[in-house]
């Protein structure tokens, strides 16, 4: 009993440490309200608008320094400005990412090291024609972020968007970043 014991420990840690390594999701409790600092670089998004049937918008976020966050805004609030434009401020992402923002966990430095470098390849990938799907079934988007310091601002990178309509960025990091903001917010989903 006691060798089934060890043999199951060693197992299970190993099984723990090859996740770990593998650029996995870590849970670090944080869930119920931990204070999110204001101004960090938001580097990846999964983000889901409708608009039918009353406003509904929620995402996960995941900063510079790998700490995962959830946002969702109240239905009935007044619509986050949404615009086409690439360039975003940190003052905007900071409102966006600020309504019931929670704080899930962290991600570790292999995850971090291996987007950040996707980002460069992956913004200058194409992006696909849009295409009909449905209708009501709201819009799921996945993006990267790259943030410039000298200005301030954070350069939006479509990664890939499905739900009424679908597109993507046809780069095979585009498509490896998407995989990893779909690990990320399954997670905590």
């Amino acid at each position: 009993m006691r060798h089934s014991f060890t043999v199951l420990l060693v197992a299970s840690l190993a099984m723990l440490g090859a996740c770990r390594n593998g650029g996995s999701v870590v849970d670090t409790g944080g869930r119920g309200g931990d204070k999110v600092p204001v101004g960090e670089v938001a580097l990846l998004e999964h983000e889901y608008v409708n608009h039918a049937w009353g406003y509904q918008h929620r995402g996960i976020v995941v900063a510079g320094d790998g700490t995962v966050s959830s946002y969702e805004w109240a239905r009935g609030e007044t619509p986050w400005p949404e615009t086409d434009r690439p360039v975003k401020t940190g003052e905007s992402l900071t409102e966006k990412y600020s309504h019931a923002r929670t704080v899930l966990g962290t991600i570790g430095a292999d995850t971090l090291a291996l987007v950040r470098g996707l980002l460069a390849a992956a913004e200058l990938g194409k992006i696909s024609e849009k295409e009909a799907r449905g209708a009501d079934m709201g819009q799921y988007t996945r993006f990267a972020y790259r943030y410039t310091p000298e200005s301030g601002t954070y350069t939006q990178i479509l990664l890939r968007s499905d739900g009424d309509f679908v597109w993507s960025n046809t780069s095979p990091e585009a498509a490896r970043l998407a995989e990893i903001v779909d690990a990320i917010a399954g997670r905590y989903q």
